[in-house]
């Protein structure tokens, strides 16, 4: 009885599994039947360019089968054609993930190369080009010949291309669909001198200069308060400077006119390193800002003027200084005079100068004056106009001049002083080529 109970249970048992059996191959043969029919509607939808019927077929086919990669592949096709770029490379990378190819995308967008050369032309192998938006990044590297190649899904992008020794270079690229390449980027090499200058142009803005303060300005030439008595002349204070390369290095220094504690004037070379600036040398010039008070009675007294400019002389770049004194109250005797300097990398030096003095006009002495001149690089300079200051400053006869930078506040704040009648006997300095004259 026991024996007939058990071969009961496992006839019984075996008619469930086989019922089993069948109910599960006939619903995968359905889904099967199924998933096909959706990815022959969704084809057949894409070829007749209905694409929002073959999105919801092939769409269908994904949710009968979410591992159906000929779904992925079909709705990536439909997005393509309808120029959805962004959802048909999320299709193609499902797509691939499922299969493990990773070629699909390559195959529907193609590869895009961009090209990095330098300023001749030449390629630059081993260059880094980063491509990246909001959705996507890309990192590549130039090959031997210069070229980095990706499959880039098609947007717009910031690319940025670096390479050692080479300025880095940024912008904004629309990668277009069936583009396969960018234009080709040109990398600057990499000026270490831009650093230096930097430093140099920071700390030559951070100094005290002259009469900095508008309201400094106001205050000491009101009353006539301008001897050197009174202590209205910042001792020590800059006047201006100059940044070039002045000894032939390739990397640039800083030149800066200075007041000593005496008001005679000294030039300094100033160097950068790692960010670092030192001063190098120090040369005094022949002139001074000492000024003698003068009442208000007449426009005379101890007038001294000083022009600061550089030229570049025989493939160098020069300073020149030219100075004008008015020795006596009413100009019975007067001096001029303009000195060449140079830098070697270690020293400033005097190389050439000229100069006159005297109330009378000599012609030989003029006509010497002229020649000294001529060997400091001048073009026909005029030496009875200079002489004689109505032939403004000596920078006029030079060619590539440049002007030492200096302070505005104090230019707009002495002229409105000076037409409001405050006058009174100065020492001055001026900038080429401006016209506005620095006074004390």
């Amino acid at each position: 009885m026991k024996r007939k109970a058990l071969i009961g249970i496992i006839i019984f048992l075996n008619i469930v599994l086989c019922a089993s059996i069948l109910l599960f191959v006939r619903l995968v043969t359905n889904s099967g039947i199924r998933l096909d029919r959706k990815l022959n509607l969704g084809n057949k939808y894409l070829l007749s360019m209905d694409y929002e019927k073959a999105l919801r077929a092939f769409t269908d086919a994904i949710d009968i089968d979410p591992m159906a990669d000929a779904a992925y592949t079909g709705r990536g096709d439909t997005y393509l054609a309808m120029g959805d770029y962004e959802n048909a490379w999320n299709d193609y990378e499902k797509a691939q993930e499922i299969t493990g190819d990773d070629t699909l995308c390559e195959s529907r967008f193609g590869r895009t190369q961009l090209l990095v050369t330098d300023a001749s032309g030449a390629p630059l192998p081993g260059a880094s080009v980063s491509v990246a938006n909001e959705n996507r990044a890309y990192q590549m590297q130039t090959d031997a010949d210069g070229i980095a190649s990706e499959v880039i899904c098609p947007a717009e992008y910031h690319m940025n291309v670096t390479k050692d020794d080479y300025a880095a270079m940024e912008e904004t690229v629309q990668i277009e669909y069936e583009q396969h390449t960018i234009d080709t980027v040109v990398l600057e090499a990499d000026d270490p001198n831009i650093a230096v200058t930097e430093a140099l142009t920071a700390y030559a803005e951070q100094q005290s200069y002259m009469y900095g303060n508008t309201y400094q300005v106001s205050a000491q030439l009101s009353g006539y308060e301008l001897n050197r008595d009174n202590g209205n002349l910042p001792a020590d204070a800059y006047m201006g400077y100059t940044i070039g390369d002045f000894d032939e290095d390739g990397v640039s220094e800083l030149c800066a006119a200075k007041l000593d504690g005496n008001y005679g004037v000294q030039l300094i070379m100033y160097e950068a390193s790692d960010g670092q600036v030192t001063e190098q040398s120090r040369l005094d010039l022949n002139v001074d800002m000492n000024a003698a008070w003068a009442s208000s009675s007449h426009m005379g007294g101890w007038n001294n003027e000083l022009s600061l400019f550089t030229s570049e002389q025989d493939g160098k770049r020069c300073i020149f200084a030219d100075y004008y004194k008015l020795e006596g109250v009413f100009a019975d005797g007067v001096g001029r005079g303009v000195q060449r300097i140079e830098y070697n990398g270690a020293s400033l030096y005097e190389n050439g100068a000229a100069g006159y003095g005297g109330s009378d006009l000599d012609p030989a002495d003029l006509r010497e004056f002229e020649g000294y001149m001529r060997e400091m690089g001048a073009v026909d300079p005029d030496a009875e106009s200079l002489v004689a200051h109505s032939g403004g400053f000596a920078y006029s006869y030079f060619d590539n001049v440049e002007e030492f930078v200096h302070d505005e506040f104090y230019t707009e704040s002495l002229s409105g002083a000076i037409q409001n009648g405050n006058r009174g006997a100065s020492g001055s300095w001026r900038c080429a080529p401006r016209d506005a004259m620095y006074r004390r």
